[in-house]
């Protein structure tokens, strides 16, 4: 296939320099040949998305119960960029003082300041001076400081990264961190397989006391950026035998699952992440605009599992009044 949309490409050039030349009669041709090359790629992404899902992998009840509310917040926060690529961390930590969630997921968290006017993954031009330090502590310390709430006073945070960016030609780096109000037993990382010369990604969790008697693994993730989504199937099939692993050896059998999949819904990762986790971790309202607040899509998930948990959680909440990032932040509630 690759060989005859090769000789597909070639024939188009052709006929454009012919269209160029003011033989304009060549550009239905060339049209045609055109789509012709990219029909065949077209039918292949489609068709993989569209394949069967495996069944659904085995696992363990957990039992028990127990009163108290928690908040668990998802958060792209484009290293405090907004869609205008102004710069405001302070910002973000101000949506997140508004709600207080006791469990914030942060994607798209910097620990290197600016670098050639690259903020994390947005160019903010030379004039923006963002603070050089860690973002996520930078949050923290705001968050401790605040005059309107004590909730975090005792705030401990985690950080995976920092992923160099500079295989997609830009100069700043990211990563992605947890900041909570909970006592945490335990920090675990999962750094992703490589893929080609894509930058890394990974995947953070911990083991928080949610309530007396109840606890949960709570992780945040960042999938790759792929437009076919295979990188991203790949990446949710690593996580999922990651949280496995991480409920075998611990016995935590709550899992709570948050982060920008940079995956729509129909998406065969995202489809079998619905599978295995529970199709409610799905916003009904789009996460990430391209104009105005109603066309856009989702790429934010927060999945929540566990008999313990599961029962009296809210439906994902989509936050679209923020306007401190290009994603929305998007929350759930614990019974």
């Amino acid at each position: 296939m690759l060989s005859w949309t090769g000789e597909t490409i070639m024939a188009f050039d052709t006929s454009m320099s012919r269209v160029k030349a003011g033989q304009i009669w060549y550009l239905p041709v060339a049209l045609l040949q055109f789509l012709s090359a990219i029909l065949p790629f077209f039918l292949a992404l489609v068709l993989s998305q569209l394949r069967p899902l495996p069944p659904r992998r085995q696992r363990g009840s957990a039992g028990g119960g127990g009163r108290g509310r928690v908040g668990i917040m998802s958060y792209n926060i484009r290293c405090g960029v907004d869609r205008r690529s102004t710069y405001d961390l302070g910002r973000a930590a101000a949506t997140i003082e508004e709600q207080e969630p006791e469990v914030v997921l942060l994607q798209e968290v910097t620990d290197g300041g600016m670098s050639n006017g690259w903020v994390g993954t947005t160019f903010v031009g030379a004039s923006e001076q963002p603070p050089v330090g860690d973002q996520l502590e930078l949050l923290a310390e705001a968050l401790r400081c605040s005059e309107n709430t004590s909730k975090y006073k005792e705030c401990t945070s985690a950080y995976l990264g920092p992923f160099d960016l500079t295989t997609v030609n830009r100069t700043g780096t990211y990563g992605i961190g947890i900041l909570t109000t909970l006592p945490v037993l335990a920090t675990e990382r999962l750094q992703y397989s490589p893929y080609g010369d894509r930058q890394g990604r990974g995947a953070i969790g911990m083991p928080v006391e949610l309530r007396e008697g109840t606890r949960a693994w709570c992780i945040c993730t960042h999938l790759q950026h792929d437009p076919t989504g295979l990188e991203q199937e790949l990446q949710v099939e690593e996580l999922l035998d990651w949280i496995e692993k991480l409920e075998r050896d611990s016995g935590v059998g709550n899992v709570v699952v948050g982060g920008d999949m940079n995956s729509p819904p129909f998406f065969r990762g995202i489809r079998t992440l619905m599978k295995e986790l529970g199709e409610d971790g799905r916003p009904g309202a789009i996460t990430f605009p391209y104009v105005g607040k109603s066309i856009g899509t989702v790429l934010d998930y927060l999945f929540v599992r566990g008999e313990e948990i599961e029962r009296g959680a809210s439906r994902v909440r989509v936050l679209d009044s923020d306007t401190a990032s290009d994603h929305y932040p998007i929350m759930r509630t614990l019974a």
